[in-house]
């Protein structure tokens, strides 16, 4: 897709991009990294950044995530980079790490009133220290955003929802009715 962008249907690109960039390796890491970075179209460059986040090296991730940072990428896709980590179980447990030591930096870079959207793309998360590290960053943090409490109270009640379903006998059981039958 990198030489040839009518190689794939449009339908596909962002999960061959997802997946290349999840799996990378430094070569094809940084492939990605500069098409995203000498992109000139708007949404491909947004894709590719987006993809960049998924990276499940330990040292690649940490490339991507300075790109968060990096002048070279506005505010918007910042955020778009940061939204896409934070949602993704996979890199989520990495990506708020990042989010937490760099929070007011990274508030900075995104367009006002922008922050809100930080606090709902955790709402995928779904273990008790995730939403214990969630409320404790965000409780007093979510009153400054505008929109922010509606927000954290939201993004709040999603995990802990996933979390009783998750640990609830019942479903426990049918969990593992259904592992038995495959």
């Amino acid at each position: 897709w990198l030489s040839h962008r009518d190689a794939l249907s449009a339908g596909i690109v962002d999960h061959v991009l997802a997946s290349a960039a999840a799996f990378a390796d430094s070569m094809t890491f940084e492939k990605l990294r500069e098409a995203a970075l000498s992109a000139t179209d708007r949404a491909e460059r947004t894709r590719l950044l987006q993809a960049l986040m998924l990276a499940r090296d330990p040292a690649l991730r940490e490339r991507a995530y300075e790109l968060v940072l990096d002048k070279r990428v506005n505010g918007r896709d910042a955020l778009a980079m940061l939204n896409k980590a934070l949602s993704d179980d996979a890199v989520r447990i990495w990506a708020f790490a990042f989010l937490r030591k760099n929070y007011d930096a990274i508030v900075a870079r995104i367009p006002p009133d922008a922050a809100g959207n930080l606090i709902g793309a955790l709402s995928g998360a779904c273990t008790e220290g995730q939403r214990d590290a969630f409320a404790l960053f965000f409780a007093e943090r979510s009153k400054a955003v505008t929109g922010g409490a509606f927000r954290f109270a939201q993004t709040l009640e999603s995990i802990e929802l996933c979390v009783a379903a998750r640990t609830a006998p019942s479903l426990a059981r049918g969990i593992a009715q259904v592992s038995r039958t495959r």
